[in-house]
């Protein structure tokens, strides 16, 4: 029985001598990266529906020449981003695959340069629960297939912080520094957001260099921080100052998603402590379940990075400093998808703070052996909230607006005749398919939305009743609350007069047919 028991130990210990060595081994954050790319792989070709924003960027992209993305432009996306966007146009066609490859492209270099931030800044130990939550956080799954800018800012922020750890490490030579000048200031034409990550290198290196009376390196820093300066100035008199005086997006905005100036009131203050919490809850960011617990495990990592990589930290966190000023100022709107930019840093804070307390050591060993419960405990509270609680976009298609199936049903039952009008809200994916799907443009009909309280809706009810059979299609329904709008603005009037026969519903997109018999009366 005692050798039994002795052989049992050191099967257990060479198990996990194999383990540590895996663990730590230079193999294992390379797995890691692979798994985020088959992630970002799949859910790519599985190639869901343009869901409306989409769509709308799309139809612009599509109607526009290179030049028009060179002047004031109605849409947020940076210039640089929509150039791209174009070419691939041009060369590869209008597909889904060929508008959605850059935010692919810039999700698969984030991941890279993710983990050559980490094995920079953190303990080695720490690097592969960074790198596994980078990878899989289903925010930066989801936007590295959707065609927006928020996949290639992530990735404009990384390699940014990838240069100035470069930089820093090579003592600010002259390459080094004409490097970051130089592509800092394209990535600002790539990416609107990059101007604070900029802003935080520029801040905290001239800072450091001051501190150690390094003046070479302070010089340096400061040329490529002008440099830096005169690309921003020449894209916001281009084009910036058209976009924070729309009145549309300061409007869908509105004042929650901007920080008070000066906070006054326990409100104000309440603002900064919801929306920094916000940023571990919300879908588009981190997505957790217990938003305020990781709030305070990444608080705990933050203070150990004080403490031990203190230039690190700054470079980290006064990107987020910025973005709060220019959010109080009414420039940036410190909210959701904007702010995916941040997540790297989220996620390096959030990591260090669980291995700190993994890690916590208190002299006593019931005291250490209760702090590495804890936070082993907390770990896979976090894998296990984040990953398979809510979420299954490990094993199925992320889907939002399926209109392609909803068109496909239309297609194979129109009959000679027939029409379809359009709610405001599937007609821009409706343009885009049309001719994917060989719809007659002139027989569809379609409304607007005037942006009003509540919502109104240029419905053309006589069109509808001038028609025998009229399919009535229907996307961007996105909660309840629009769906009681559809039923009361549309359907109660529609079913006044005519009768319902045909329905058919996918994810986020649905389509109605009715026939009339006493048409126009």
């Amino acid at each position: 029985m005692t050798d039994r028991v002795g052989d049992l130990k050191k099967t257990w210990k060479k198990l996990t001598e194999s383990l540590s060595r895996f663990y730590l081994s230079k193999r294992l954050p390379w797995y890691i990266i692979g798994l985020g790319i088959f992630f970002r792989l799949y859910q790519y070709l599985c190639n869901r529906s343009l869901w409306r924003d989409e769509a709308k960027l799309a139809l612009m992209i599509l109607d526009s020449r290179l030049s028009d993305f060179l002047g004031p432009v109605s849409k947020p996306p940076p210039p640089g981003f929509l150039i791209v966007e174009k070419v691939n146009t041009i060369l590869l066609g209008n597909s889904e695959y060929a508008l959605r490859l850059f935010p692919l492209v810039s999700g698969i270099i984030a991941l890279f340069a993710f983990y050559y931030v980490i094995k920079r800044l953190l303990d080695k130990r720490i690097v592969p629960v960074a790198l596994i939550l980078f990878c899989c956080t289903y925010s930066l799954i989801y936007f590295s297939t959707e065609l927006k800018q928020y996949s290639s800012d992530v990735a404009a922020a990384l390699v940014l912080y990838s240069l100035a750890f470069h930089l820093y490490e090579r003592k600010f030579d002259l390459i080094g520094t004409l490097l970051i000048a130089l592509v800092g200031a394209v990535l600002i034409w790539f990416s609107h957001p990059s101007v604070f990550i900029l802003g935080g290198i520029g801040l905290t290196l001239m800072v450091s260099s001051l501190l150690r009376k390094e003046w070479k390196a302070f010089f340096r820093v400061t040329a490529a921080s002008l440099v830096w300066l005169a690309s921003f100035a020449a894209i916001y008199f281009l084009i910036l100052r058209h976009l924070t005086s729309n009145e549309l997006l300061q409007s869908y905005w509105s004042k929650q998603h901007f920080a008070p100036l000066v906070p006054a009131s326990i409100s104000d203050f309440k603002w900064y402590v919801d929306s920094l919490i916000e940023i571990f809850g919300n879908k588009y960011l981190m997505n957790l379940a217990y938003p305020v617990l990781w709030a305070v495990v990444s608080l705990v990592g933050c203070i150990s990075l004080i403490f031990k990589k203190r230039e690190g930290f700054f470079l980290l966190i006064t990107p987020i400093f910025l973005t709060l000023i220019a959010s109080s100022l009414h420039k940036y709107p410190f909210s959701e998808r904007l702010l995916l930019f941040i997540t790297p840093a989220v996620v390096i804070f959030l990591s260090v703070g669980l291995w700190e307390i993994v890690g916590a050591k208190k002299g006593k060993p019931i005291t250490t052996v209760i702090a590495n419960f804890v936070g082993v405990l907390l770990i896979g509270l976090l894998f296990f909230s984040s990953f398979f609680v809510g979420n299954d976009y490990f094993f199925k298609p992320i889907t939002r607006e399926e209109i392609k199936p909803v068109l496909v049903y239309i297609k194979e039952h129109q009959r000679e005749g027939d029409i379809v009008y359009i709610y405001y809200g599937a007609r821009d994916q409706f343009l885009y398919y049309a001719k994917r799907y060989e719809f007659d443009i002139s027989r569809y009909y379609t409304d607007t939305m005037i942006r009003e309280n509540p919502p109104l809706y240029a419905f053309k009810y006589r069109i509808v009743l001038g028609h025998k059979r009229v399919w009535i299609l229907f996307s961007h329904v996105y909660n309840e609350k629009k769906r009681a709008e559809v039923e009361q603005l549309y359907l109660n009037l529609v079913k006044s007069r005519g009768r319902e026969i045909d329905f058919h519903e996918e994810i986020g997109s649905f389509v109605y047919l009715f026939e009339f018999s006493n048409r126009g009366k």
